[in-house]
């Protein structure tokens, strides 16, 4: 298991209610809920770069790579 250290962290009073209500309706730990969040956020960031990424990049249309790999020759 991975050390773990202490996030403190000011949020609404409201906020932190409707989590703990949402935790609780789930039977979720508030810790687990969090690391969870904490996660995926870093995982959509890293998916959104890697999507930008992408989209600048030069691209080969489908027919050039079937005649460069010869899946053209017919049989």
């Amino acid at each position: 298991m991975s050390k773990l250290v202490v996030l403190n962290a000011r949020i609404p009073v409201g906020l932190k209610k409707a989590m703990n209500r949402y935790c609780d309706e789930k039977g979720l730990k508030v810790q687990a809920f969090i690391e969870n969040l904490i996660q995926e956020r870093l995982e959509d960031e890293l998916d959104q770069r890697i999507i930008e990424k992408r989209l600048t990049e030069s691209t080969v249309p489908l027919a050039q790579v079937i005649k460069e790999l010869g899946l053209d020759r017919k049989k």
